[in-house]
């Protein structure tokens, strides 16, 4: 990074986004640095794979030019491949499943507009239901015949296709049969609000737990239809920009996808993150004060990954104990308090600009946030063991805390 960052100083959204920009390169620059040396051991370990000789032809392409990786990097469907890959534990042989997951990796890679030439003559894999999202997730094809593959040729014609597309869909015939193109919804720059890949259809247990929570690699189609109302998402956007701009630009460098859901009884979710796929918000579709609530959270929940993967916050050695929170019904332990302190201003904030702005009578919401905060800032100050980074980031958060406290009327404690 350029510049002198530390972790305080991602505590809020600053007059620039550039260095909420600098934070998502770096730590995904780290984990591309994760993926590197499985693909390289990979290639010597099963030469004769067919995979093997592409995997090195890309491998000197990312020599050649390491900002290709950037864009894959920032994805929630390569992060939701490669937690795939990681969870296996044994890559000695290749049986189908093991086979499946490479081949995969090829439509994370592959470019239509800029077509690699070692991926000319590849049979590219379909996902569930036939489908094929572009990498930088502005459009998807459905295969109408139910393909489990497609020619590199059709995907550069169907990405001329969605080229000229604004919205909605086409259908367009190639070497594989005929096949739909549908445009994602672009929220501004390389945000995307959209659910079109399997892989962002993401199964919840109803656990709520970080280990538990989430049935991997089984999409759930029923809560994340294709089709939503578009003017539903867009407002709570419009509402950010309106009345928090510095945090509606910092969205736009964390967040790449915003994923359209209907409420499940199952799960009980309403709107969550998920480490196995970030840079991306679930959210269903309410009002737009709800939404905005909601979209601070859960933003403010990736972000925090993001600096944490660069600076440790916490010692590695922290209380058992667990402490009840107002927020959550069961005990929380220090690490799920920490973060909630960060995210509790994240939506104290916003919420004390919309109100300060007339958008929305909120000083009983705001009171009843700050009350919350107050208890896991006491908690974090008394129990924590934080690191240097970690106390500066704790402290950066008590002087917002109280800045924006005494911008309301209020006081902080």
């Amino acid at each position: 990074m350029t510049e002198k960052l530390n972790a305080a100083s991602f505590v809020a959204a600053g007059p620039s986004a550039r260095p909420t920009r600098l934070l998502r390169r770096a730590a995904g620059l780290k984990t591309i640095k994760e993926l590197l040396p499985f693909l390289r051991y990979i290639s010597e370990q099963h030469r004769g794979s067919p995979d093997a000789p592409r995997i090195a032809l890309f491998l000197d392409d990312v020599r050649t030019d390491s900002r290709r990786l950037e864009p894959l990097s920032w994805s929630p469907i390569f992060r939701s491949w490669f937690q795939s890959v990681q969870r296996v534990a044994d890559w000695d042989c290749l049986d189908e499943g093991r086979q499946s997951l490479l081949e995969e990796l090829w439509t994370l890679v592959f470019n239509p507009r800029e077509p690699q030439e070692y991926l000319a003559d590849v049979a590219l894999p379909l996902a569930s239901r036939s489908r094929y999202m572009a990498p930088d997730l502005d459009w998807v094809l459905d295969h109408d015949d139910r393909a489990t593959s497609i020619d590199a040729s059709d995907l550069v014609a169907a990405s001329e296709v969605a080229r000229d597309l604004s919205n909605g869909s086409a259908t367009i015939r190639g070497k594989s049969g005929a096949m739909t193109v549908s445009k994602s919804v672009n929220l501004a720059g390389e945000t995307y609000i959209s659910n079109f890949h399997p892989r962002l259809k993401v199964r919840l247990s109803g656990t709520n737990q970080r280990d538990t929570g989430v049935v991997r690699d089984t999409p759930d189609w029923e809560t994340y239809p294709d089709t939503w109302d578009k003017s539903a998402y867009m407002r709570p956007f419009h509402l950010m920009k309106r009345v928090w701009p510095e945090e509606f630009a910092d969205q736009l460098e964390i967040v790449k996808a915003v994923v359209p859901m209907q409420f499940s009884a199952r799960s009980g979710a309403i709107a969550f993150t998920v480490s196995s796929h970030q840079g991306a918000i679930f959210v269903t579709a309410r009002d737009e004060r709800r939404m905005l609530e909601w979209l601070l959270h859960e933003k403010a929940h990736v972000k925090q990954r993001y600096v944490e993967h660069l600076w440790p916050l916490l010692e590695e050695e922290q209380s058992s104990r667990r402490f009840e929170v107002p927020w959550r019904r069961d005990p929380r332990p220090i690490v799920g308090i920490f973060e909630g302190i960060f995210v509790f201003l994240q939506v104290l904030t916003g919420l004390i600009r919309c109100h300060l702005a007339e958008a929305f009578e909120l000083r009983e919401r705001i009171l009843e946030i700050s009350r919350d905060l107050e208890v896991g800032l006491n908690i974090i100050d008394t129990h924590a063991q934080m690191t240097p980074e970690g106390r500066a980031f704790y402290e950066g958060i008590v002087e917002a805390f109280s800045r924006e406290m005494s911008l309301f009327g209020g006081e902080a404690a």
